[in-house]
């Protein structure tokens, strides 16, 4: 039976018996109103595309686990990016802009996060043993995989994906420490104690708690006790970021799942024979006048057709 390293929902209350308060910030860098279309658009919906990501693994959907994993992070990193007085549109003003990019959207919001993303996802205790082993990597390496099998374009299987038992549990691990960024560092936070009120930046308290998970809200909504047990067990099985300590883990199995995209197989390969056929070089023909492909796709499957044409 695995056990959850981390906490979320036990956690929060070790800091106070009241729940955090977080007041307008200092700094000016969100409104109250502000906050509100950031919770709306981005944070809410990035804890939905989470648990819709997680069931999609548990379900061997890996291409549909790919696309919602990229909406999930790509939500948190424009959020964070808001909520910290950035644009969520581009980095700088006439500087190209960010769209769905995962990698430049990353290292804009890795410019003033400095330590509080990890730089790379390690093994969990708990999963020490299994076998083939972790492999570490690093976190904008992860983002980078992310970003291109989650591409808009793979969701009509233009690229082909390699699904690793790993990435799991490192989307669990990116999710939790984006998330706890996603609010602005440098407003002021007030922990309730005995001896009264402690004042400290959002900043230092994720440093000095670093399992602390704020606005959680949602997140209970979602996969708190009085959820579904679908959702639930969607959210927190082998969740080893999110899950409470007591939470019961079912049993997995490590290795990978990979498929080849339908035009490599019908078109590409095929063309690389040095056989020539006037019945493939009308297919590729056929689906680059009908069907939307990026560029360089587009690109690849007329080439092809021309090595195949008699």
């Amino acid at each position: 039976m695995m056990e959850a390293t981390h906490l979320i929902l036990d956690n929060n209350q070790h800091l106070a018996d009241a729940p955090l308060r977080i007041r307008k910030p200092r700094t000016g860098m969100t409104t109250p109103a502000q906050n509100s279309i950031i919770d709306a658009m981005f944070r809410a919906p990035a804890d939905s595309n989470y648990v819709i990501s997680r069931w999609c693994f548990q379900q061997g959907l890996y291409r549909d686990f790919y696309w919602n994993a990229a909406q999930t992070i790509e939500k948190y990193l424009k959020a964070s990016l808001l909520s910290n007085g950035r644009s969520a549109v581009r980095p700088m003003p006439g500087a190209r802009t960010y769209g769905h990019d995962l990698e430049a959207l990353f290292a804009t919001m890795k410019g003033y996060t400095d330590d509080l993303v990890p730089e790379e996802l390690v093994c969990p205790n708990a999963i020490s043993h299994a076998e083939p082993p972790w492999r570490t990597e690093e976190t904008a390496a992860f983002i980078a995989r992310l970003n291109a099998l989650g591409d808009p374009n793979n969701r009509y299987a233009v690229g082909g994906f390699n699904s690793d038992w790993t990435d799991l549990f490192k989307f669990d691990q990116v999710v939790f420490s984006l998330r706890r960024v996603s609010l602005e560092l440098e407003g002021d936070a007030f922990i309730p104690g005995p001896d009264g009120r402690h004042e400290m930046t959002n900043r230092k308290l994720l440093r000095d708690h670093p399992q602390f998970m704020p606005k959680d809200g949602g997140l209970t909504k979602l996969f708190g006790k009085d959820a579904s047990p679908e959702l639930r067990a969607a959210a927190l099985d082998r969740n080893l970021a999110f899950a409470p300590k007591d939470h019961e883990h079912s049993s997995f199995r490590a290795g990978w799942s990979s498929s080849n995209p339908i035009l490599y197989i019908r078109i590409i390969e095929p063309s690389t024979f040095q056989q020539k056929s006037a019945e493939l070089a009308d297919l590729a023909d056929w689906v680059v006048e009908n069907i939307y492909l990026p560029p360089d796709a587009r690109q690849q499957i007329n080439e092809a057709g021309a090595r195949l044409r008699p």
